[in-house]
């Protein structure tokens, strides 16, 4: 990162990530704070790592010119706050993934400036399109089944009960697409492997696909302290053998167009034994999209990996702190843009709020969207 060490630096947001990330961030950033700084009081004066989290009288008697980078995702909000201060040298980082990988560390207001120029960015036609999309029965997979009808997209949707599926069917057909319904309960190898032989023969030439399909098991089920083997290999068989199974099915049997996409919803869930086996399913997927991603070429697919946040739905339950409309425009940005989002992780929420030309500009300011020459 080619930044001038300033006199002073001060991390703000003293959240998960950065107690997560810590060290990673500091190879990126390449030195260590001189101090920290949180919104929460409680935190006030507490040592961590090393550095002391001021309070908000010592952080404003601070020099304008202090190099403060934000370490948290609430970076818009967070921004406007210490430029209300006067601080003018403000950063943030750029978190790929919430456990491994910390992205580029890029100036904030530079980043506004760029998201909210009228810049003209090719836009793909989807109309006539066609996307599988696992899981689409309800939740996130209907979510992204009816925002992509709005575009003239066609669906192959799959689905645990054909009456879920029906009516998904009913709703997006208003839109005048094509779509065909296959119920298949992945948790069934028999009834996996026919869908696949059916994808192999039957399924329509595909542009993109959504594997979306998950499993989160109640802890007593596929928890650490009191989950079962049966319990966790279930988790395992939707959440990764499923996706491995049909990705490799398209793949082997090119059912994808060139420079086609496949997107993988995945999870940030992070320290949470409970729910030990969905992350760990989650995790062995983020692994398997990353090395198909470094082999792209040999494919010519993309791709990538989306982190929809915690998300109110039948799987999220009530007490999710984002509701499904909190989707657009981030789970589109990969299918609307012509250029690459291979091996990206996209975090959806960072786009939340966002127009669909600004969402784009902010994708392609921090290499989620990136224009293949």
């Amino acid at each position: 990162m080619d930044i001038e060490k300033p006199e002073i630096i001060v991390f703000a947001g003293l959240g998960e990530l950065f107690f997560d990330n810590y060290q990673h961030i500091l190879r990126v950033i390449g030195q260590k704070p001189d101090y920290l700084f949180d919104n929460d009081y409680n935190k006030w004066g507490a040592i961590y790592h090393g550095k002391k989290c001021l309070n908000k009288k010592e952080l404003l008697s601070l020099p304008k010119n202090t190099k403060i980078i934000i370490v948290t995702r609430l970076v818009d909000i967070i921004f406007c706050e210490l430029k209300k201060f006067g601080f003018r040298n403000i950063y943030a980082v750029n978190f790929e993934r919430s456990e491994s990988r910390v992205g580029k560390v890029y100036e904030v207001a530079e980043a506004k400036k760029f998201r909210q120029q009228e810049i003209q960015l090719d836009k793909k036609q989807l109309e006539g399109t066609w996307c599988y999309i696992s899981g689409a029965s309800r939740g996130i997979g209907a979510f992204i089944a009816q925002t992509m009808a709005k575009f003239g997209v066609n669906l192959v949707l799959q689905g645990r009960t054909i009456d879920g599926l029906r009516a998904l069917r009913d709703k997006v057909c208003e839109h005048g697409i094509e779509t065909i319904e296959c119920s298949v309960e992945f948790e069934n190898s028999v009834d996996l492997d026919n869908h696949c032989t059916w994808i192999k023969s039957n399924c329509p030439t595909l542009d993109f696909g959504f594997l979306n399909a998950g499993m989160s098991l109640k802890p007593e089920v596929a928890g650490f302290s009191r989950g079962s083997l049966d319990g966790w290999a279930r988790t395992y068989q939707v959440n990764l053998i499923a996706p491995w199974k049909i990705t490799n099915t398209f793949l082997m049997n090119s059912k994808l167009k060139k420079r086609g996409k496949l997107l993988y919803v995945s999870s940030s869930i992070s320290g949470r034994l409970d729910e030990s086996g969905y992350a760990c399913s989650k995790a062995a997927l983020n692994k398997l999209i990353g090395d198909l991603s470094k082999n792209s070429k040999s494919f010519e697919v993309d791709f990538c990996l989306l982190d929809p946040g915690w998300i109110s739905t039948d799987m999220g339950g009530h007490n999710a702190t984002n509701n499904i409309s909190s989707l657009f425009p981030g789970v589109v940005l990969p299918i609307i843009s012509p250029h690459s989002c291979n091996g990206s992780w996209i975090s959806i929420q960072d786009y939340c709020g966002f127009s669909v030309e600004e969402a784009l500009n902010r994708a392609y300011y921090l290499g989620n969207l990136r224009k293949v020459v």
